[in-house]
């Protein structure tokens, strides 16, 4: 019997099926024992998003007259961040009713396919000047 299963099994690989801690799938331990470590199988938690940054520089109390300036002043103060992985955002505007009323919805993913939960930055918009 090869012993370098034996020396992997007990340096590297740590069978457990629950993952309770963020970065646990990406710890550079085997968790599941599949003989391929931090694969996307252990990745089990999404990307975050904070808004708050992006709610103070860009909410409500600041107007815009491109949409696009909107969505760059909430992509570059909104933080995102993934526990395994670089997050990619997505940003879509919404405009509501009236013209100056929009919504910018943020979504993230990361590289496994987790999803992070969808925020909203409200975003004051005069498209008429």
């Amino acid at each position: 019997l090869d012993g370098s299963a034996a020396i992997y099994d007990e340096v590297v690989c740590r069978c457990s099926e629950s993952y309770t801690l963020r970065g646990q799938g990406c710890d550079g331990k085997d968790n599941n024992c599949d003989q391929i470590v931090d694969d996307c199988e252990e990745d089990k938690f999404a990307p975050e998003i904070n808004i708050n940054a992006a709610i103070t520089q860009c909410g409500n109390k600041r107007w815009f007259t491109e949409v696009q300036d909107a969505i760059d002043c909430v992509t570059n103060a909104v933080v995102v961040g993934d526990d395994c992985d670089q997050a990619v955002l997505t940003a879509t505007p919404t405009m509501s009713g009236s013209c100056s009323e929009a919504e910018i919805a943020l979504d993230a993913s990361d590289a496994c396919g987790n999803v992070a939960e969808t925020k909203v930055v409200p975003v004051s918009i005069d498209l008429e000047g």
